[in-house]
């Protein structure tokens, strides 16, 4: 028997695993845009950090920040994922065996048919169940 939903059930695997990574990587990415060109709120301990500090911002601002290796290998990466992650959008979104499950055809049952047949009939397994432990309880010894 081959499963027909196999398809939208690795589509949705990769959408949560996408999300995982595409959530953060995007709201960092933008933090250090942010960053990049209006600055963080830095405290600064002592005179020789605040110097050290104007000297960073002077070589590390703006569009030169941004041109770390990392930073761009990063966004690539941010880029392509999310183009991943929109086309699986929309191949969920247009898989119509997801929308017109039937699990009255995967059990070969009629939807008609009434529960009662559907159903096991669990209190006559109960009662005979409860007759075989009290038989089996009756019958042992009486301890001393």
């Amino acid at each position: 028997m081959v499963l027909e939903y196999d398809n939208s059930a690795f589509y949705y695997f990769m959408l949560s695993m996408l999300s995982i990574y595409l959530i953060p990587g995007w709201f960092y990415t933008g933090k250090y845009v942010f960053t990049a060109f209006v600055g963080g709120g830095e405290s600064h301990r002592s005179e020789l950090e605040k110097r050290k500090q104007a000297k960073l911002k002077t070589n590390q601002r703006g569009v030169e920040k941004l041109k770390n290796r990392t930073f761009l290998i990063n966004v690539f990466a941010l880029v392509a994922f999310s183009l991943l992650f929109l086309y699986l959008v929309f191949q969920v979104q247009g898989d119509s065996a997801i929308a017109s499950f039937d699990p009255y055809m995967i059990l070969s049952w009629t939807a008609a048919r009434p529960t009662s047949k559907s159903k096991r009939p669990t209190s006559s397994r109960r009662s005979s169940f409860t007759r075989t432990k009290t038989l089996a309880t009756s019958a042992r010894p009486a301890c001393s």
